[in-house]
């Protein structure tokens, strides 16, 4: 994959001040996938900026595949948390279950990801990014208040595995 598309952002107009994230669950592992950020050495999901007209749930799915270069079905993302990060930005965690861990075939961006764990959340990897804990928190906490019935088959069940 040449890293030009790893670049396709700027195509969307200008930057906003919302961000989009994606928690990766791995059913077989039952831990999420928890990505190393190049530019500050720090433990995040993959996600970012919401560009110009897109949604968050179009900058969720832009942002994984420029970062770990991964196209994810739009119908299985599922959102988690939306609400204020900061006084300065808002976000949305959207939820995106896998069987299996190797089913992710990642092609990693050099230029923003130095690499890729499998992680519960309670055992975060060290140092996380600024406000991903608080992040990671809420969202748990989201995701274990949800009742079953929206939790379709071929997704984890949390009361099993609340990481």
């Amino acid at each position: 994959m040449e890293i030009e598309c790893f670049n396709v952002a700027a195509a969307y107009g200008p930057i906003t001040t919302d961000r989009a994230f994606v928690l990766i669950y791995a059913q077989d592992k039952g831990q999420y996938l928890a990505q190393l950020r190049k530019k500050d050495g720090t433990w995040s999901l993959p996600g970012g900026l919401v560009d110009g007209e897109e949604t968050h749930k179009q900058a969720a799915l832009r942002e994984t595949l420029e970062e770990i270069g991964v196209e994810l079905d739009p119908d299985q993302l599922i959102e988690t948390l939306h609400g204020p990060l900061s006084s300065e930005y808002s976000c949305k965690i959207f939820l995106y279950v896998i069987s299996k861990a190797d089913e992710l075939n990642m092609a990693l961006c050099p230029i923003e990801v130095e690499d890729v764990r499998w992680s519960t959340l309670e055992n975060w990897p060290e140092p996380a990014h600024t406000q991903m804990r608080g992040l990671i928190d809420r969202a748990k906490q989201h995701i274990l208040s949800q009742t079953t019935s929206r939790i379709s088959a071929n997704q984890p069940n949390w009361e099993q595995h609340p990481n």
